[in-house]
């Protein structure tokens, strides 16, 4: 689930996820 976490918060630091979600 570590490897989950970690793509959350890649995703998240990412400009434009937010806007996505």
């Amino acid at each position: 689930m570590a490897a989950s976490e970690i793509d959350v918060t890649a995703l998240m630091r990412e400009p434009g996820v937010a806007e996505a979600l």
